[in-house]
C-alpha cells in the first residue's frame, strides 16, 4: 500500500470517528453534552478536510487547479449534503412523528433535493468543463 492511501485511510478513520461521534454528542439531549460535541465533531471535519492536501503533499504531486467547474460542483455538492443532514436531523430530532407529519413531509423533500444535488454534481462539472463524455 502506498503511504499516501494509507495516511488517507487512517485520517478518514479518526476524523470520521471524531465527527459523527461529536455529532452524536451535539445532538443527543439527554447526555448534555453539545459543546464538547461540537468541538469533536468540529476536529473532525478538520481532521477530514485536511485528508485532501496530506496526500497531495505524500504523492509529490501539485494541487489540483481551482476552476469555476470544480468550484460550482462543490457548491452543488455541500448544498446536497446539508440537505441530506437536514433531513437526518428533522427526522432524529422529532420526538413525536405521528403528532408531527409536517416534519416527515418536508425532512423527505429536503432529503430528495439532497440526493438530486449529489447526483448531478459530477455531469455538471463535466459539462461545465467542456467535456464531451458524462462517465467514463
Amino acid at each position: 500500500m502506498k503511504k499516501e492511501n494509507l495516511a488517507s485511510m487512517i485520517l478518514g478513520i479518526i476524523g470520521g470517528i471524531a465527527f459523527s461521534l461529536g455529532m452524536v454528542m451535539a445532538l443527543m439531549a439527554e447526555w448534555n453534552l453539545f459543546i464538547p460535541g461540537v468541538i469533536a465533531g468540529s476536529i473532525g471535519a478538520v481532521i477530514l478536510i485536511a485528508i485532501f492536501p496530506v496526500y497531495w503533499i505524500l504523492a509529490g504531486k501539485k494541487m489540483f487547479k481551482i476552476t469555476l467547474p470544480l468550484t460550482t460542483s462543490s457548491l452543488i455538492g455541500a448544498v446536497g449534503f446539508a440537505g441530506l443532514v437536514a433531513s437526518l436531523v428533522m427526522i432524529l430530532t422529532t420526538n413525536n412523528v405521528a403528532q408531527h407529519p409536517g416534519y416527515t413531509i418536508a425532512s423527505i423533500a429536503i432529503g430528495l433535493v439532497g440526493i438530486v444535488a449529489l447526483v448531478i454534481c459530477y455531469p455538471v462539472y463535466k459539462i461545465m468543463s467542456n467535456k464531451k463524455e458524462i462517465a467514463e
